[in-house]
C-alpha cells in the first residue's frame, strides 16, 4: 500500500456527496445521504460494533468539519496539513467549521488528542502507534477489531440538511475491502 489523501463532502444546498482522492474529484453523486445515529463515532469501525466493519491498515491526520470544504480547502488539508492553519495569524477558511482534527503525533498510548478542542479518541483493542518512514507517528489498525472512539459529542449527526466534510490520509492494508 501507498498513503492516499481522501475527504468525503457532503453539500446540503447542492444535494452533492463528493469524494476526493488525493485532491482529485473521484465521485460525484446526488444520491441521498442516509440519516446517521448519534451513538459514539468510531474511527477505523462502523457505528455498530456487533455488526461493523473494521479498516485494516493504517490512517493519519483525520480532520472532520460541519462545512462542506471547497476543492481548493480539501488540496490545502492535503498539501499542508491542518495544522498548518492553527495559531497561524489571521483567520483560516479552512479552521471554519472544523470540529475534530486528530493529528496523531502522540506515538504512545491509548489516546489520541483532538486538536480542535472536542473529545480526544480512546484506542480499543487491535489498534496500536506505529513509526511510518512517510508520516511520522500513525494509528494502524488491525482489520479485526480494532477501534478509536471519539464520542458523540465531537462529530456533528450526519443528515441530508447539514454540510460535512472528512478528511484523512489511509494506507489500507492487504485483504481490505
Amino acid at each position: 500500500g501507498e498513503w492516499e489523501h481522501l475527504a468525503i463532502v457532503y453539500d446540503d444546498e447542492a444535494q452533492m456527496k463528493k469524494l476526493y482522492v488525493n485532491g482529485e474529484l473521484a465521485v460525484e453523486s446526488n444520491d441521498a445521504v442516509a440519516e446517521n445515529d448519534t451513538k459514539p463515532f468510531n474511527i477505523g469501525a462502523g457505528g455498530d460494533l456487533g455488526t461493523a466493519y473494521f479498516f485494516k491498515g493504517d490512517i493519519d491526520d483525520i480532520g472532520l468539519w460541519d462545512v462542506a470544504l471547497t476543492e481548493t480547502q480539501i488540496v490545502q488539508a492535503m498539501d499542508r496539513g491542518v495544522a498548518s492553519f492553527m495559531g497561524a495569524p489571521g483567520p483560516s477558511p479552512l479552521l471554519e467549521g472544523l470540529t475534530g482534527y486528530w493529528p496523531l503525533d502522540e506515538g504512545s498510548g491509548t489516546t489520541a488528542a483532538n486538536s480542535a478542542g472536542g473529545e480526544d479518541a480512546e484506542l480499543h483493542n487491535g489498534v496500536e502507534w506505529i513509526d511510518d518512514p512517510d508520516r511520522g507517528s500513525v494509528l494502524s489498525f488491525d482489520g479485526v477489531d480494532g477501534y478509536a472512539d471519539a464520542g458523540a459529542e465531537t462529530i456533528p449527526q450526519m443528515t441530508q440538511d447539514n454540510d460535512f466534510t472528512w478528511s484523512v490520509w489511509i494506507n489500507q492494508g492487504s485483504g481490505n475491502g
